[in-house]
């Protein structure tokens, strides 16, 4: 299948693509046929063509090297095109998201010092959330959990991934699982801290007790 029939091929399967998805897709194609008894492999005009038997390690190993999203096997139906293509698409579509978001919070990472709010994942969507609202982030196993007046959200991350990407100079860590917003503080009893519209309690671990006290304004 020709890429430059790339569009063609899809709309005539239901699929109707923007032109610019197919110039990405035709870009990024991946697919790879496999028929049994005909020589072929993925030329240099990006064209899929077909490859030898599939049985032949061989033809695997330069299906592997072309890294499709998917292939299939001639003599194939239209209903096997369809579900290739569709599952590819999803592929496509799914790595291209996780690059912008990788990207995207690469980009916060580098600027967190200027930075006054934080964006966490929340199912399929980036929730930002101002510094003002970040009240504390508890640990949990595999998980960390951001608690704002509001609501709070379960991401799967590290306490010290988390503490890497905030500002300094307004959070600190204040036990192996916790980290507090010095702002959010609204006092300190003991070893335990009261967050402002919180009725949790924060414990405060023996080894950072002198470094919280040396960040607060004590008179």
């Amino acid at each position: 299948v020709p890429i430059s029939q790339l569009g063609n091929m899809m709309r005539s399967l239901g699929f109707y693509p923007s032109q610019r998805e197919v110039d990405e897709i035709s870009a990024e194609a991946k697919i790879v046929a496999a028929a049994r008894g005909s020589a072929g492999a993925v030329g240099p005009q990006r064209h899929v063509e077909p490859l030898e038997r599939v049985a032949d390690r061989s033809t695997l190993g330069e299906a592997k090297l072309a890294e499709p999203h998917g292939y299939i096997l001639k003599p194939f139906k239209d209903v096997d095109l369809q579900t290739s293509i569709e599952m590819a698409l999803h592929k496509f579509a799914k790595e291209q998201e996780a690059r912008l978001e990788n990207e995207f919070l690469r980009n916060m990472a580098e600027h967190k010092e200027t930075a006054e709010y934080l964006f966490v994942k929340n199912r399929s969507r980036l929730m930002k959330i101002d510094y003002d609202e970040l009240l504390f982030i508890e640990a949990l196993k595999d998980y960390v959990v951001v608690h704002t007046p509001e609501q709070s959200f379960t991401i799967h991350s590290t306490m010290k991934d988390v503490e890497n990407k905030l500002n300094e100079r307004r959070f600190m860590r204040v036990h192996r699982s916790y980290i507090v917003n010095l702002d959010a503080i609204h006092s300190i009893k003991y070893s335990m801290i009261q967050v402002k519209g919180m009725e949790k309690e924060i414990p405060i671990g023996g080894s950072y007790k002198d470094i919280l006290a040396s960040r607060i304004n004590l008179l």
